[in-house]
């Protein structure tokens, strides 16, 4: 029974990505009940495979962050979904290959503590941004509504979206407090602290449907041929191609990163726990490892199939923990709850209903916000190491209250790769700009005498990779903001040109 109600709140966690996704894609113009359909039914299909091959809690649905930044450089760059889903295939297949070598082990265990840090930062970064920037264009968008919401009921229904996730979480922590209260009424609490963005999502959404302001609800879509497959639309599969290379290598290289190193509530977190560790011992542990990274990248290829954005081991997998989960069964009632969901999509497809088509933006952003506050708080309370510190000799010398202010002044130092990570993301809100700035950063608080250093000479393994793929990010995108500039100029040059030659003249007709 513990294991049931370990899964039942593990999917109340995750859950929120069934809506969530399809409501961030349909800005890209994918089709959002095909999204919807594809993001349980992968997230049915990869759990249920973990829960079995590795018999721990440790479920798997469509990443947070790598979803907004795709509709972010989707719209940027004026690039295809198609070709982004695409790369995110091809990603994938090299991750695989390295799963299933050692290379992908090696480069978690190499990779510094605070580059995986700085990714956190970039992820919890985008997303926080992009909700913000969306409230206005919601407010003044009147696409699907009588007419457009304005400011003010935009900010409403955010604070609304918001107050009910903050509201359940203090419930929880105040009745978690009392001793008087009974295990059934604390676990029913629980619950509702898990399914708190989903309730978040669907009761914005129901004030948008319901009209809860004059003449603001939304218009119910036309009836039109249903679509199960986002690359069944068409015109998609002429589009699967990567027509401008180097626009896609910083995306490319960003979403690499995070398919190799996001490790939060997946199999490595898990096995890490000391009591787990010594209950399942060094040579199962390590198996769980090696077959939870084949899982994860082989059912992303999968993803891309199936036309929807990579995969990924949840962090919510934490609630299921803390209630007690301990075997593959927590998994398997996730995947049960993803089927269900599924079964529901395939159900409203075929009958024609618009329940997916009127989610409105707006329910997503406060869960979009908070999610991305979350991270961004983990990102910048990991304890920085400073071991190495510790075992200089010159160190040692120092008196023991200005030995506590260099150290302090390292824990600063260590801080500094996701600070930048956090900041660049969000003035460029790309997410491949700001990770290759973090790992730059970090390169450089090396160079200092008494910095925050990685544990080990083994930590900079990987450091020259990680600095090269850095600067090609940087360099490619330096080069096609100039290449833009310059197509710029040359739009404008001969406007100029004309009126200058032909000052009082027709235009002129020459080559």
């Amino acid at each position: 029974m513990k294991e049931f109600f370990a899964g039942v709140a593990t999917f109340f966690a995750m859950s929120y990505i069934a809506f969530l996704n399809p409501v961030i894609l349909q800005e890209i113009n994918m089709p959002s009940a095909a999204v919807f359909l594809a993001t349980c039914g992968i997230a049915a299909l990869a759990s249920f495979v973990a829960g079995w091959k590795l018999n721990i809690p440790a479920a798997l649905a469509c990443g947070m962050g790598l979803n907004v930044f795709t509709q972010e450089f989707a719209r940027s760059e004026h690039a295809p979904w198609q070709d982004l889903i695409l790369i995110c295939g091809m990603c994938s297949l090299l991750v695989l290959i390295m799963s299933l070598s050692s290379w992908r082990r090696k480069l978690i265990d190499g990779v510094p503590d605070q580059i995986f840090y700085a990714i956190k930062a970039g992820v919890g970064a985008i997303l926080t941004t992009v909700s913000v920037t969306q409230i206005d264009i919601f407010a003044n968008d009147s696409s699907g509504l009588a007419s457009a919401p304005g400011k003010r009921w935009a900010y409403g229904l955010f604070i609304l979206g918001l107050a009910i996730i903050i509201g359940s979480k203090l419930v929880y922590l105040y009745l978690k407090e009392r001793d008087d209260i009974g295990e059934t009424v604390l676990k029913t609490a629980s619950l509702l602290d898990s399914a708190a963005f989903s309730i978040s999502i669907v009761i914005v959404a129901a004030f948008v449907w319901l009209g809860i302001w004059h003449g603001h609800a939304p218009a119910v879509p036309e009836g039109h041929a249903p679509v199960y497959w986002a690359w069944a639309l068409p015109g998609s599969l002429s589009v699967m191609r990567i027509s401008d290379l180097e626009a896609y290598i910083g995306y490319g290289i960003a979403v690499f990163f995070i398919m190799t190193l996001d490790i939060a509530g997946s199999p490595i977190e898990y096995v890490r726990q000391n009591h787990v560790r010594a209950a399942i011992g060094e040579n199962r542990a390590s198996m769980i490892i090696d077959a939870g990274m084949w899982i994860d990248s082989g059912f992303n290829i999968l993803a891309s199939v199936l036309g929807v954005t990579p995969i990924t081991y949840y962090a919510e997998n934490h609630a299921g923990w803390k209630a007690g989960g301990r075997t593959g069964t927590t998994t398997y009632v996730v995947a049960g709850g993803f089927a269900l969901l599924a079964l529901f999509g395939l159900a409203s497809i075929h009958e024609g209903l618009p329940i997916l088509e009127v989610i409105p933006r707006i329910a997503a952003l406060p869960t979009l916000f908070f999610v991305g506050l979350l991270v961004i708080a983990e990102s910048f309370t990991f304890p920085v190491s400073t071991r190495r510190l510790r075992e200089d000799p010159g160190f040692r010398d120092l008196p023991v209250a200005e030995q506590q202010e260099v150290e302090s002044r390292a824990r600063a130092l260590g801080l500094l790769p996701a600070a930048a990570t956090s900041v660049l993301t969000s003035i460029t809100l790309r997410l491949d700009v700001g990770i290759a700035a973090g790992i730059l950063v970090y390169v450089i608080v090396q160079l200092f005498p008494r910095g925050a250093r990685a544990d080990s000479p083994a930590k900079r393994a990987p450091l020259e990779l990680l600095v090269f793929c850095a600067a090609v990010v940087l360099v490619t995108n330096l080069v096609n903001a100039l290449s833009e500039t310059h197509k710029a100029d040359c739009t404008t040059l001969p406007t100029t040109t004309v009126q200058t030659m032909n000052p009082g003249g027709g235009p002129h007709r020459g080559p």
